[in-house]
């Protein structure tokens, strides 16, 4: 018997249908960059984003760029996401989901640098809003936010009611594509940086989904 978004568990997979679309995107992301028509998107798209500064959304949207530029530094995200393990540790009872938030954190920091070090790719040549270091393929800040916002909407998914479970997707999915936008806004990466930081992450997130299924003997959708 179906319920909300999940239903009895008959089969594990290693990837999700998303993560493995994620897997496919990046790839043709990390084989594209530089070439149409993944070149386009990021001189079109890209200084849309960068120019935008105009009126009360821009000047709201930049204030929230700058927010999560500040969450997603490494020491920041660091305290952010232990103190969300103590919660799921302590008020969620939930000490293993916590341990494995950490671990998923912990892995998909590894993987961007891995990437990162063997694509290198440039920063973008503009002006960009704050300082930047380090090669550009993929986001970091669009990954970890995937694997963390993404993590905890599935340790939350089941216990909701079914009626509140595509909210809270809806709500997990516009809150990662805010933090991957504010990246090409602030100037700090091309639109593909932040899609294929995006699509890692959902392929990093797969293993944390499949135990998570375990652990609630349900498969998601």
């Amino acid at each position: 018997m179906r319920r909300g978004l999940f239903y009895p568990h008959r089969r594990r997979w290693a990837l999700s249908p998303l993560a493995g679309l994620g897997l496919l995107g990046f790839a043709a992301l990390a084989l594209g960059f530089g070439h149409p028509p993944v070149s386009v998107l990021d001189a079109e798209l890209g200084q849309a984003l960068f120019g935008w500064r105009d009126g009360w959304l821009a000047q709201g949207f930049g204030q929230f760029a700058q927010v999560s530029n500040w969450l997603g530094h490494a020491p920041v995200q660091t305290l952010w996401v232990l103190l969300l393990a103590g919660l799921m540790a302590t008020l969620g009872r939930d000490r293993p989901a916590a341990g494995a938030l950490v671990a998923s954190m912990l892995g998909q920091w590894g993987v961007n640098q891995l990437v990162k070090t063997l694509i290198d790719r440039p920063r973008p040549q503009l002006d960009p809003l704050l300082h930047t270091v380090g090669a550009s393929f993929p986001s970091g800040h669009a990954m970890s936010a995937t694997v963390l916002y993404g993590f905890i909407a599935l340790w939350l998914l089941p216990r909701l009611r079914p009626a509140q479970q595509p909210w809270l997707l809806a709500l997990a999915m516009l809150w990662i594509a805010a933090h991957a936008l504010a990246r090409p806004y602030l100037g700090a990466h091309y639109v593909s940086d932040v899609l294929a930081g995006v699509a890692l992450g959902l392929v990093c997130l797969s293993p944390a989904r499949r135990w998570l299924q375990g652990q609630t003997r349900m498969a998601y959708l």
